[in-house]
C-alpha cells in the first residue's frame, strides 16, 4: 500500500492478524502513527512472553491486544474497539 492508501485508515479500526508478531507488531505501531485504532489478534505462542513485551513493544493486557485464534469467528466477531 501506498502512504495516501495507508492514511485513509485514519481514525478507522483495523484488525491485524498476527499483530503481536515481528511483523505484524511493526504494522500495528504503523497504523497507531497514522490514526487508525489497530486490533492485533494473535495467539502469542510463537515465542517466549517476554520477546512479545520486550523484542517487539506488546502488551498483553492491552485492550487493543486478543489473545486468540483467528479461526475462532466468534472471538473474531467480537473484538472490541480499543480505546487508545
Amino acid at each position: 500500500m501506498h502512504d495516501t492508501q495507508l492514511k485513509e485508515l485514519a481514525g478507522r479500526t483495523v484488525l491485524v492478524t498476527g499483530g503481536a508478531g515481528l511483523i505484524g507488531s511493526r504494522i500495528t505501531s504503523h497504523l497507531r502513527q497514522i490514526g487508525a485504532r489497530p486490533i492485533a489478534l494473535c495467539t502469542l505462542d510463537a515465542y517466549p512472553r517476554h520477546t512479545y513485551r520486550d523484542l517487539f513493544g506488546v502488551d498483553a493486557s492491552h485492550p487493543g491486544v486478543i489473545i486468540g485464534d483467528v479461526q475462532d469467528t466468534a472471538l473474531v466477531k467480537k473484538s472490541p474497539t480499543p480505546t487508545t
